[in-house]
C-alpha cells in the first residue's frame, strides 16, 4: 500500500506531540508568572506593613520605635504606674491629666519620648497644653510653642530655655506624644525633621 502521508509516522507524531504540548507549557508558564506577581506583590505588601509599623509594641500596647535615624537604639523604657507618676510629676496641675496609660522610651542619643494614653481624643488636651505654653511661657522654661505639618500631622515645636533643645508634641487618637530631642535631631541639617517624622510614623496603638 501506498502511504498517504497521514500516517503517524515517527517523525511526525513527534511533531504533534510537540504541538499538543505547547498549550500546557504555555499555562504552566502563565501560571508560574502568575504566582510570581502574586508573591511579588504580597511581599512589597509585607515590607509597606512593616516600615509602617516601624517599632515594636510596649507591654503597654504603644508601638514606638526601636532605632531612631542615625542607629540610635532604645537604652530604657519605662511603663506602668512608675511611668504614669513621671508624666504627673511633671505638671503644674497632676490632677488634670488625663492619663490611663503611659509609657517613657528613652534613646541612645539622649531624646526621650513621652506617651500617654488618655483613653479619649487626645488632641483636645494637646492644643489645651499648647495654649497654656502659650499664655504662661514668661514663667516657663520653655518658648511659646508654634505648630508645624510634619508628615501630615500637626506638631507643636518649642524649645528649652535653659539648653536650646527642640521640643515637640502632638496627639494621635487617644495617644499625647511629647518628644525632647536629643543628638539624632542635630546631627546635619534636615535631621531634626527625620526624626519627628519617625517618631510622628512609628508610635501608635
Amino acid at each position: 500500500m501506498e502511504p498517504t502521508g497521514n500516517e503517524a509516522t515517527p517523525g511526525n507524531r513527534r511533531e504533534m506531540g510537540s504541538q499538543s504540548s505547547r498549550p500546557r507549557r504555555h499555562k504552566l508558564l502563565l501560571l508560574a508568572v502568575a504566582t510570581a506577581v502574586v508573591v511579588a506583590a504580597a511581599a512589597i505588601f509585607i515590607l509597606h506593613t512593616s516600615e509602617g509599623l516601624g517599632g515594636q509594641a510596649s507591654a503597654e500596647g504603644i508601638y514606638y520605635p526601636e532605632m531612631l535615624p542615625g542607629d540610635y537604639t532604645v537604652e530604657r523604657i519605662v511603663s506602668g504606674e512608675e511611668a504614669l507618676a513621671a508624666v504627673k510629676g511633671i505638671h503644674w496641675e497632676p490632677g488634670m491629666v488625663k492619663a490611663e496609660k503611659a509609657l517613657i522610651v528613652v534613646y541612645s542619643d539622649g531624646t526621650r519620648l513621652w506617651i500617654v494614653d488618655t483613653g479619649d481624643n487626645a488632641c483636645e488636651l494637646v492644643d489645651r497644653m499648647a495654649e497654656k505654653m502659650k499664655t504662661y511661657a514668661d514663667q516657663l522654661p520653655y518658648t511659646a510653642p508654634f505648630s508645624h505639618e510634619v508628615a501630615g500631622v500637626t506638631v507643636y515645636i518649642s524649645q528649652d530655655k535653659r539648653d536650646g533643645r527642640l521640643h515637640v508634641f502632638w496627639c494621635r487618637g487617644s495617644l499625647a506624644v511629647w518628644a525632647e530631642l536629643g543628638a539624632a535631631a542635630y546631627a546635619r541639617q534636615g535631621a531634626a525633621i527625620d526624626v519627628i517624622k519617625t517618631l510622628i510614623e512609628s508610635v501608635h496603638r
